[in-house]
């Protein structure tokens, strides 16, 4: 997300995006709220259709959905472009869920900082009194 700069002078304060999820996915929202992502695709598939790395993430589905509908119109691929607007609205929504996770994760940090301080401040009170 382009935060390295600040990961590496205030680690306790930003996540290091290449880093897995220091926090509960589900803390702070109601039973059920947020639904787990699952993949639609599984290893198998992709085993054997191989497609290029840049496209296996979790839009992986609509890029085999866009393949095959290019295959049965050759040569009038304009006839998929629904297919290409569906997978650019896929990937553009799981960016969005990723900035959102990442921003859910960065103030969590600043909340665990700010209550560890705060302690510090009441054990250093408690011993100077």
């Amino acid at each position: 997300m382009g935060n390295t700069f600040k990961y590496h002078m205030h680690p306790d304060e930003y996540p290091y995006d290449k880093s897995p999820i220091e926090f509960d996915p589900l803390y702070g929202f109601p039973e059920g709220a947020r639904k787990q992502k699952v993949a639609r695709v599984s290893y198998a598939e992709i085993e054997s259709m191989q497609p290029p790395l840049e496209f296996r993430d979790y839009c992986l589905h609509k890029v085999f959905e866009y393949k095959a509908c290019v295959n049965e119109n050759i040569p009038f691929f304009s006839r998929c472009e629904h297919k290409m607007h569906e997978y650019a609205n896929c990937e553009y929504e799981e960016l969005y869920d990723r900035m959102k996770d990442y921003e859910r994760e960065r103030r969590l940090l600043l909340r665990r900082k700010r209550i560890l301080q705060k302690q510090k401040e009441k054990q250093q009170l408690m011993t100077a009194s």
